[in-house]
């Protein structure tokens, strides 16, 4: 059976960015680091605390990091001077790391048969930058940073373009994504490293975007039926 033709525009597929098309969890993890130097087992602590939320923007990350490790409440103006220090250290880390083998590829060969989004917990101006760098921005119809959540983003742009939103997949690696895709009744595929655990709602995993294109093929004709 050949590609499937879909003209009518009902089919779209959202993609996150860090993880699934930029190998760049590790790189921000290590920018937490760099903004709250401290004992190896307090960075330890600190890139747990990254690892384990996934998708949840970096303001309440440098709350829960006040919270649990500095044992102060995160003033707002102290906020603002976070988050720009914190923009400074991860724009050069994310421009300089590699891409999610098969990103690129998966782009090229998609864009002209599904409208595609970005939608991140990354600022918007931040993740355009970053996205350009990486040569992917114009394969997008819209890219999306916080605020606000995935999930709404998400409903916003089905309603906007009128999209079947059990034949539309959310691409992402985070308990965020999923939930995106689940209140939004979509298909949701993780991107997953193997000692991960399978999020909710999962529709299927992969190792990277190397033969994506199958995979989406092969779900949406599995909705079609």
């Amino acid at each position: 059976m050949g590609d499937l033709v879909l003209l009518d525009r009902k089919t779209a597929v959202f993609f996150d960015v860090d993880g699934v098309l930029i190998d760049s969890v590790a790189a921000k993890g290590q920018a937490f680091v760099d903004l709250f130097p401290g004992s190896p087992e307090h960075s330890e602590a600190i890139l747990e605390l990254h690892r384990a939320n996934g998708g949840v923007n970096r303001l309440r990350k440098f709350e829960m990091i006040h919270e649990q490790f500095l044992g102060v409440i995160l003033s707002e103006q102290r906020a603002v001077e976070l988050a720009d220090a914190f923009s400074a250290i991860v724009l050069r880390k994310v421009m300089a790391a590699p891409e999610i083998p098969g990103a690129s590829a998966a782009l090229t060969s998609m864009h002209a048969r599904f409208p595609m989004h970005a939608v991140s917990a990354t600022p918007n101006l931040e993740l355009k930058q970053i996205l350009r760098h990486h040569g992917m921005l114009d394969y997008f119809r819209s890219v999306h940073g916080v605020p606000p959540s995935k999930s709404v983003t998400v409903r916003t742009l089905i309603d906007k373009y009128g999209y079947h939103a059990r034949q539309c997949l959310f691409i992402g690696d985070s308990e965020q994504d999923a939930v995106a895709a689940m209140e939004n009744r979509m298909l949701f595929v993780q991107v997953r490293e193997a000692s991960a655990p399978v999020l909710a709602g999962t529709s299927r995993t992969v190792a990277n975007l190397v033969g994506i294109k199958r995979v989406i093929d092969e779900l949406i004709r599995e909705v079609k039926v």
